[in-house]
């Protein structure tokens, strides 16, 4: 109970950062306006699905490596000195996970609803908030890590462009198979299990990580 509250002082935290900086957000969220839009002009909406929901996953994917780079990037070195002496580490990055899959949550539900209105090749809205949802849980499970990784390499944020696309490929494909399943009405069920395994493999060598990172 006592870390529990803990991890939701700390997504308080964040979210009153956030809401600080909410022009950051909102700068994302008309860059994906616009990508979406030059998508659909280009190809228009008689494009074949898998292209079209490939478009997704990418306008999708270039989202979560801004808004997740900023999570502990943007800290300073004061707040993580404060953080160090009132956080155990394992709260601290469980709190950055939940915070950046929440924040992912409603850009992928946003990006989404664009889709839904733009493409009409027949995707249902259900469709789309299922496969960004599981996105979302992705991309925020493997690119808090890498954030974790920057932050601790002095903010460097080429190393967050250099580790984050490699190491998404592997839920990208996944997320992919999983998207050509739920279209066609295929048993998906076995790449939604492997897509959640890969999310909780990559949370717990986050916390096993993340203590040798926090001690530097």
């Amino acid at each position: 109970m006592i870390y529990l509250r803990q991890i939701l002082k700390l997504l308080r935290t964040d979210f009153r950062i956030e809401w600080r900086e909410k022009h950051q957000f909102f700068s994302l969220l008309l860059y994906i306006t616009s990508s979406s839009f030059i998508a659909y002009m280009m190809l228009k909406s008689d494009v074949a699905p898998r292209i079209s929901i490939s478009v997704f996953w990418i306008v999708l994917g270039f989202g979560a490596v801004t808004i997740t780079s900023r999570s502990l990037i943007r800290e300073t070195s004061h707040r993580f000195v404060f953080y160090y002496q009132m956080t155990p580490p394992t709260l601290l990055i469980v709190s950055k996970i939940l915070f950046n899959c929440i924040l992912l949550t409603i850009i992928s539900w946003f990006t989404a609803w664009l889709f839904d209105l733009l493409f009409q090749n027949g995707f249902s809205i259900r469709y789309l908030i299922t496969i960004s949802t599981l996105g979302a849980l992705a991309f925020g499970t493997t690119l808090t890590l890498i954030a974790g990784i920057s932050a601790s390499a002095q903010g460097n944020a080429a190393i967050m462009a250099v580790l984050s696309f490699p190491l998404m490929l592997p839920q990208l494909l996944i997320l992919i198979r999983v998207s050509e399943a739920l279209l066609i009405s295929a048993e998906s069920g076995r790449y939604i299990l492997t897509s959640l395994l890969v999310d909780g493999i990559t949370l717990v060598l986050s916390i096993v990580l993340f203590q040798f990172l926090w001690k530097e």
